[in-house]
């Protein structure tokens, strides 16, 4: 099992998979990631034919490197393709006890660390917490999971300050009964809820999302009208209502996964089959419609 973020694995210069497999020929390889390959839109060409702006070299590896798939979850702007992928989608376990709802003497905001690229939008938070006379920390630094994972806890609102590429942190805070603020919808992409993984485009969002289109007064309406009616514990069962995966993990996709390798439908030369699943992305970075 290799446990590891995309775009590292995929490429030739990152994890030497191919020495691993003259060590262990007869045991299949497995790749633990956020994210699965194939619903991340153009990363797939960028990893095989290098992107300069990312750093990128050319040369990377689809599909073909590993012998089959774990991800957290699937959902992006980007269809899943619709032949059968080797995948199992087995989510995210965080319950470890730390994650809890607390009984809060006030109402809070935590404002997420600051992002180079989204000062605006950062500011605009701070403000509207000002203008509301809502009480407010803001993240700095570096924190140990026990030091943050307290913040959480105190908190009944937490500001996104970029886009998540997943976003552990929306996970976190919900499952210590925060609500998450965000300036735009497209911001917290893997959270959205769409009945069908191979249509491309947004979802929707839980109610426990409040998108206020980067708009102060907009911003400061949501922020009031939350302070008057908020409930953690409401707030806590609403992400498990629509996201318990990514709180306790779907042991039903896990013990799935662990019957095919029993069996043997993952086996050490699975991966030769992967080779054609991603051509029709390699061809130009897909956009969603």
């Amino acid at each position: 099992m290799v446990v590891d973020g995309l775009p590292h694995p995929f490429r030739r210069d990152g994890l030497r998979i191919e020495d691993l497999r003259l060590e262990i020929p007869d045991k299949p390889i497995v790749l633990f990631d956020l994210f699965y390959l194939a619903t991340r839109g153009p990363w797939a060409k960028w990893i095989r034919d290098g992107n300069p702006g990312l750093g990128l070299p050319p040369g990377g590896f689809g599909l073909e490197r590993f012998d089959w798939y774990l991800s957290a979850s699937v959902v992006s702007e980007f269809p899943m393709p619709r032949a059968p992928q080797p995948l199992s989608i087995i989510g995210v376990d965080l319950d470890d006890g730390t994650l809890r709802v607390e009984p809060r003497d006030e109402f809070r905001a935590l404002i997420d660390f600051e992002h180079p690229r989204d000062i605006h939008e950062r500011a605009l938070q701070i403000l509207a917490c000002e203008q509301t006379g809502t009480k407010f920390s803001v993240l700095n630094g570096d924190y140990s999971i026990e030091r943050i994972r307290e913040q959480y806890r105190k908190s009944s609102i937490f500001f996104l300050a970029m886009r998540e590429s997943f976003g552990l942190p929306i996970c976190e805070a919900q499952a210590c009964g925060a609500l998450i603020f965000t300036p735009h919808s497209d911001w917290q992409p893997a959270h959205w809820i769409k009945s069908d993984h191979g249509t491309p485009g947004p979802g929707t969002l839980s109610p426990n999302f409040i998108v206020y289109e980067d708009d102060l007064e907009s911003l400061k309406r949501e922020v009031l009208l939350r302070k008057a009616a908020y409930d953690p514990n409401q707030v806590f069962q609403t992400f498990l209502e629509h996201h318990p995966q990514y709180f306790r993990g779907d042991l039903d996709a896990l013990r799935d996964f662990l019957t095919r390798v029993t069996t043997g439908e993952i086996h050490a030369r699975r991966h030769e089959e992967h080779a054609g699943l991603l051509s029709d992305l390699m061809q130009e970075p897909i956009r969603p419609s």
